[in-house]
């Protein structure tokens, strides 16, 4: 036999050997699948801490808290927080961001919430109350997503 015939025995071996083609395209497929389900599971969470935080705002406002009718903006966020029970109480306290001013006082333009008003008005008068929290973050290459809602209603 001829020594390059020889050489390409090997060669025409491996090309027919399938038994390792399965762990190849298993390994090929499963980090795409693996990114598909974690980011399905961290839309869930911001999801769910989009609606928790909507619902949170909502039930306060249509009866409010001593804490929103005396302006306590600690207190509210710790009643706020009870109801997100996706992070730890503190962790959510401290990154929550909460205002609350009169409609008259809030400008007609787009103002991204910063938590340094929490203004509870005089009796009878509308308030926008707005809350932001970050999302709970599972996918390390994932950007920071926040949970944004807001509510006006009149202050009885």
């Amino acid at each position: 036999m001829h020594p390059t015939l020889q050489a390409l025995r090997p060669v025409r071996r491996l090309r027919a050997d399938r038994r390792g083609s399965v762990a190849v395209e298993f390994a090929l497929l499963v980090w795409p699948v693996i990114l598909l389900v974690m980011g399905g599971i961290q839309l869930a969470i911001y999801q769910y801490t989009q609606l928790t935080l909507s619902n949170a705002l909502f039930d306060t406002a249509s009866d409010p808290e001593p804490a929103v009718l005396l302006g306590n903006q600690a207190g509210y966020k710790s009643i706020v927080c009870a109801r997100i029970r996706i992070m730890p109480a503190a962790t959510c306290e401290e990154k929550l961001l909460v205002e609350m001013t009169p409609l008259a006082a809030v400008p007609t333009g787009t103002l991204s919430i910063q938590g340094a008003a929490f203004s509870p008005g005089l009796p009878m008068n509308l308030l926008v109350l707005r809350a932001a929290i970050p999302a709970v973050k599972i996918v390390p290459l994932w950007p920071p997503t926040w949970a944004k809602a807001s509510v006006v209603f009149r202050r009885s």
